[in-house]
């Protein structure tokens, strides 16, 4: 089903009218979006999209100014309904006509064709998120606005990308003075914690790499230092999610529910060209997994889920977690070093404590700064979880039916699909799994 405006005026800066939008289906019934007959933003927004730009330069700098000024305010009044999904499509329009002639044919700047593929990334997933909202099936949105799937797939070839804002496009290259959905706040305090968590990870990771093939000791008093270092930003981390659920002064959450549940209505999936497409799920980002796989914390189960999220995560992402995935863990090489039997998980903690002190103190010493890093690792897990019941699962149960049919992302799951019950079976066995209940409960 294709959307069609009606009864829209050709647009200009101080007037149009759409009255709804119409099925090129024959049987499908009409969909109506809204009224719009007073002069609105986004048609004064056109004197920004200057026709004359002779470039790509001047495109990119249109580009920008309306993606980061002009688009939160327009998804603010879709969502408020003073403006229709169809005043995005006919905004979009006019940029992707004014801005044609800078279409790359043999572009040779990747840098910033990638920035503008993620930015007219925005747009397309804003576009989706508002039509979707009316019951337009996934791709109707965006094939509603004649031109701007070839714009955009025409950029997304020249930066030798996927045509989609995922991931990586909405949070990690999004860090520095980020382009935002919605222009609030909350949406670059959430920016900021995703990055931090990937920061932290890497972090963690480069140590425990090391630890992991031999380039750094057990027996190394430097090791113990840099363990703790690395645990205390888990701990700092764990703290900024547990403070999205304070509460101010006037009783609402610093990071509120009700925003939260806005917000991820921007992260869905869509076909772009009849390709479907993931949307920006920070969970793809393997930043708690390569820590457990690194420890060795992993079930067969966890092990599909994981094989699952490869082939969603970026090229280099991918190929990190299959070459970590493949070192020996952090407890085969504990069990190495003290030379436990292959049914080591049923020893007694103790006793496993008692070969580990024939080791040395360092060695102790280490294994103790291993087991407080990995106690955060958990801690950090849970108040995930703690996040998922405040923001997502006690909000839904408030909703009405009409409600949650409404919202183009389902409050009942993961942006990625996974429900509630699959994210608690994952932070569960980071508490009982063997590594964490007996090989490291003897420290």
């Amino acid at each position: 089903m294709t959307l069609t405006p009606t009864n829209v005026t050709a647009p200009t800066p101080d007037a149009t009218t759409i009255t709804h939008l119409t099925s090129s289906d024959p049987g499908q019934p009409t969909v109506v979006m809204a009224a719009a007959g007073t002069p609105h933003s986004l048609y004064q927004a056109r004197q920004n999209l200057t026709e004359s730009a002779a470039n790509v330069d001047d495109f990119a700098l249109d580009l920008d100014r309306f993606v980061r000024s002009e688009l939160p305010r327009i998804n603010s009044a879709i969502e408020a309904g003073t403006a229709t999904v169809a005043d995005l499509m006919t905004a979009t329009r006019v940029l992707v006509r004014a801005q044609q002639h800078a279409i790359p044919r043999a572009y040779e700047d990747r840098q910033l064709a990638a920035e503008i593929t993620r930015q007219l990334g925005f747009i397309a997933a804003s576009i989706e998120r508002h039509a979707q909202a009316v019951k337009a099936p996934p791709g109707d949105g965006l094939l509603s606005v004649s031109g701007f799937t070839e714009v955009l797939c025409a950029w997304a070839g020249a930066a030798g990308l996927s045509p989609m804002l995922d991931y990586d496009g909405y949070w990690l290259r999004n860090r520095h003075a980020p382009l935002t959905f919605t222009g609030e706040r909350e949406e670059l305090v959430f920016n900021e914690l995703v990055n931090r968590t990937v920061d932290v990870a890497a972090s963690i990771m480069r140590l425990l790499n090391d630890l992991r093939t031999g380039v750094v000791a057990f027996d190394n008093p430097g090791t113990v230092t840099e363990l703790n270092i690395q645990a205390l930003k888990l701990i700092s981390l764990y703290e900024a999610y547990r403070d999205l659920g304070r509460k101010n002064d006037a009783g609402t959450m610093i990071f509120s529910p009700a925003f939260f549940m806005r917000m991820r209505q921007y992260l869905l999936s869509f076909p772009i060209a009849g390709v479907v497409h993931d949307g920006p799920n920070a969970t793809f980002s393997p930043n708690q997994a390569r820590i457990d796989v690194a420890f060795g914390i992993s079930t067969r189960d966890y092990q599909g889920t994981l094989a699952t999220r490869l082939p969603k995560m970026t090229p280099a992402h991918r190929e990190l977690m299959v070459t970590e995935m493949a070192l020996p863990s952090i407890a085969d090489a504990v069990v190495a070093i003290l030379d436990l039997p292959s049914d080591w998980p049923k020893m007694a903690p103790a006793e496993i404590f008692s070969q580990a002190r024939e080791r040395g103190a360092t060695f102790v010493e280490t294994m103790t700064a291993l087991k407080r890093l990995l106690a955060a690792q958990i801690q950090l897990s849970n108040v995930h979880f703690g996040r998922i019941s405040t923001h997502l699962t006690k909000p839904s149960a408030a909703l009405t039916p009409a409600q949650a049919d409404a919202m183009p992302v389902k409050p009942t799951g993961g942006v990625g699909g996974n429900d509630v019950a699959h994210t608690r079976e994952i932070v569960d066995m980071r508490k009982t799994h063997p590594v964490v209940s007996v090989l490291f409960a003897a420290f």
